[in-house]
C-alpha cells in the first residue's frame, strides 16, 4: 500500500496535501480507492482545479472526462471528452508521462514545473494525480488530477509518492 507518509518531503501546498488526505480517507484499505466512492459533494475545495480521467486501451491513452473550469481558463485548454492524444503539445507528452506513470504504478503522482506561455510568461503548475478503481478491473480505471498554479518553482521532478524519484 502507498505510504501517504512519504508525501511529506515533498514540496506540497496545504490545498494538495488536502486532496491526497482525502484519498488517502477513501481508500479503506485498499491500495488504490474505488471511483464511486468519490462524492462530489466532498470535492468543493478543489473545484474547477480537477481533472477526471479514465484510463483506456490499459493506459495506452486517457479521456477526460472532466476538465476543470479554472485550469482550462488558467492555461487556455478546453479538453473536456477529448483523449490525452488529441491535445497540442506539450499538454499531449505532459499526459502520458504523468498519466501514464500513475496508471501504472496504481499510486498518486506529483509533478511541479515551469511552462511557457509565450508573450504571457512562465508560470509554474504542480500537480497531484491519484488513482481509483472500479470493480473487477485490473489496474486504475481512472484518474483524478489536481492542478495547482504556483508563484515559483520548487521542483523539476515527476515523483511517485511513497517511491523514490523517477
Amino acid at each position: 500500500m502507498t505510504d501517504i507518509a512519504s508525501a511529506a518531503d515533498l514540496p506540497l501546498t496545504d490545498r494538495e496535501r488536502n486532496f491526497l488526505a482525502y484519498w488517502d480517507s477513501l481508500r479503506a484499505g485498499n491500495d488504490v480507492p474505488e471511483r464511486s466512492r468519490i462524492l462530489p459533494e466532498n470535492l468543493g475545495p478543489w473545484l474547477g482545479w480537477l481533472h477526471l480521467l479514465e484510463v483506456l486501451d490499459d493506459g495506452g491513452d486517457f479521456l477526460y472526462r472532466v476538465h476543470g473550469t479554472e485550469a482550462s481558463a488558467l492555461t487556455s485548454t478546453r479538453y473536456h471528452l477529448k483523449r490525452v492524444s488529441e491535445a497540442r503539445e506539450p499538454f499531449r507528452s505532459r499526459g502520458f508521462k504523468l498519466y501514464g506513470l500513475a496508471a501504472a504504478q496504481a499510486q498518486p503522482v506529483f509533478l511541479c514545473e515551469s511552462e511557457d506561455f509565450g508573450e504571457s510568461g512562465h508560470r509554474t503548475f504542480s500537480r497531484v494525480v491519484v488513482p481509483f478503481g472500479s470493480p473487477g478491473s485490473k489496474g486504475p480505471s481512472h484518474l483524478l488530477a489536481l492542478l495547482t498554479n504556483r508563484v515559483s518553482p520548487e521542483s523539476q521532478d515527476t515523483v511517485v509518492i511513497g517511491q523514490p524519484f523517477a
